[in-house]
């Protein structure tokens, strides 16, 4: 058995303008880190009798004998990218709900090629991952996916990430532990209780893109402002909650679908409640929802979201890693 552990993200501001189509043009950034929720991926490729050459189980349970039958297009297509037939049996779990704005689809990808990576015996470096898992879900699975994701479940912690049509860079944002202590009691996910298609928000979005050039050039610009805020010796939470506000309005404007009336809703109770600022997490349409306040207003608003799953949230500083392996693997 060998088992990867892969965590989710949450992107505060630039999202959207790591999509190739803008940032080839127009380059673009973003600004997130990852958190202390994770996915992991249970992986076994011995002892597998002949009837079932590969068992796939997710949502759904998969038995199939030839890899292009596979349904999952991440397993189907990783195993093809990296030339992997041996018969396996594979279990995934994620701490927290898919097709809700945190990343996950890109963390399963990248959490896959971990695995058979190391099972292949490939030094692949977290950068490597982070394209070769862009290059599966952008090239082989054609997915309306953005370059963010993938970059931070494999390299993990607070990171700035800028994007031109030559290469990805990646910065380290040197947050002090006493700010990001400060982020952490400030935050807050509030589960709207909806998954959705982001692929699907995502192609709408992009067929407005022309017409949304000048809302995306102003949220890459929040990247470098929410940095400044951050990297003060003292982070000002109304500051950085103002400006989260802004780009809640802004990032609304993209398209009618990133938000709607339950999103809306729960939004405006938390603003009227002492929320600062917050966002929807991802393409929109539902998913997490993210709030910032004053550490001494968290307690009245989880309070007013009591029907609802609150999470509260710690800064993670590890990418994707093999937190158990037999000798087989090794």
């Amino acid at each position: 058995m060998i088992i990867s552990k892969t965590p989710f993200r949450i992107s505060l501001f630039g999202g959207g303008t790591d999509f190739p189509k803008y940032y080839e043009k127009y380059n673009g950034k973003v600004i997130g880190f990852t958190f202390d929720r994770y996915n992991y991926i249970l992986f076994r490729s011995k002892f597998q009798n002949n009837h079932n050459k590969f068992n796939i189980n997710y949502s759904k349970n998969e038995k199939v004998n030839n890899i292009n039958n596979i349904k999952h297009p991440s397993v189907r297509e990783t195993l093809k990218y990296l030339k992997f037939k041996d018969p396996f049996e594979l279990h995934y779990n994620g701490e927290l709900p898919a097709r809700s704005g945190l990343g996950t689809s890109s963390a399963f990808t990248v959490g896959l090629l971990k695995i058979l990576q190391t099972i292949k015996k490939k030094n692949f470096s977290a950068l490597e991952i982070a394209k070769k898992a862009i290059d599966i879900e952008q090239n082989k699975i054609k997915e309306i996916v953005g370059s963010q994701d993938q970059f931070y479940a494999s390299l993990g912690g607070f990171k700035k990430i800028s994007f031109t049509k030559e290469n990805i860079r990646c910065k380290n944002v040197n947050i002090s532990n006493l700010n990001k202590k400060k982020l952490e009691d400030s935050m807050m996910l509030v589960f709207t209780g909806r998954v959705r298609n982001a692929e699907k928000i995502e192609k709408q979005k992009l067929q407005m893109f022309e017409k949304n050039l000048k809302a995306l050039d102003e949220l890459k610009d929040y990247v470098d402002i929410c940095e400044d805020i951050l990297l003060k010796e003292n982070l000002n939470i109304k500051e950085l909650g103002k400006l989260m506000h802004e780009s809640w309005l802004l990032k609304s404007s993209l398209h009618k679908n990133v938000s709607n009336s339950l999103i809306n809703q729960m939004y405006k109770k938390a603003k009227k409640n002492g929320c600062l600022g917050g966002k929807i997490l991802g393409a929109g349409g539902g998913g997490f929802l993210l709030l910032l306040m004053e550490k001494n207003q968290k307690k009245k608003i989880r309070r007013i979201f009591n029907k609802y799953y609150c999470i509260d949230i710690k800064i993670n500083a590890k990418g994707s890693e093999i937190i158990s392996k037999t000798t087989d693997y090794i």
